[in-house]
């Protein structure tokens, strides 16, 4: 520990007596590496995303202001380089603008989510090109495994499929409703660890719980 006094002498004299050139190259090569730092901490992937855009602003006295008339946009950046934007859902009204929402699933995948009251409404998943997957209300996913489910209303029970896959997976043990299609027998739920927690409905504990059923499937 004796011997860090003598080497900062050193070290400050070969600062004094070193070429004002090389000193200035030291400083340059510095900066540049913080800036290559700054630039890959701060770098944002921007080759795939989806927003909300508003054409109509509503001014209001108290509530602030509100949209009349929007649409949701998907911007993507194709393999040549260009960018490729496409009207997802266009002509929002106000009552259903901040019933739209957006939720980014991964760099590949987006969740739409529109609400029209209690068990109303629909879910997509929106991807990359042309990969678009519809459902109803009743829907839950899991992304590390790219799986949905969802309550399939002909059926009266649930079915699993593969993100933006036609492959259906029926789940007979979820099997019937209660009394019309908004009271299901049993609802599900995706797990943290990707199993599928089936409940009665209204219930807070799962009677039972499937394996991932995307994954059983293959």
């Amino acid at each position: 520990m004796r011997a860090l006094p003598a080497i900062s002498r050193t070290i400050s004299y070969l600062i004094l007596i070193a070429h004002p050139i090389v000193l200035l190259h030291l400083i340059l090569c510095a900066s540049q590496a913080h800036a290559q730092t700054v630039a890959a901490q701060s770098a944002v992937d921007d080759s795939f995303y989806m927003t909300k855009i508003c054409r109509k602003v509503n001014l209001q006295d108290e509530d602030g202001i509100s949209c009349e008339d929007g649409y949701v946009l998907k911007s993507e950046r194709l393999a040549n380089g260009k960018v490729r934007e496409t009207i997802v859902m266009d002509n929002i009204p106000a009552t259903l603008w901040y019933r739209t929402t957006l939720k980014q699933l991964d760099n590949d995948t987006y969740l739409m989510h529109l609400s029209c009251g209690n068990y109303c409404g629909s879910n997509t998943l929106i991807g990359r090109g042309e990969q678009q997957q519809n459902f109803g209300w009743w829907f839950t996913y899991d992304v590390a495994s790219r799986c949905s489910a969802e309550f399939d209303s002909e059926k009266m029970l649930w079915v699993a499929r593969p993100f933006f896959s036609n492959k259906i997976i029926n789940l007979p043990k979820t099997v019937g409703t209660l009394h019309t299609a908004t009271e299901l027998k049993y609802t599900a739920e995706f797990t943290k660890n990707g199993q599928l927690a089936i409940s009665e409905f209204m219930a807070r504990q799962p009677k039972f719980i499937l394996p991932n059923p995307c994954i059983a499937a293959n």
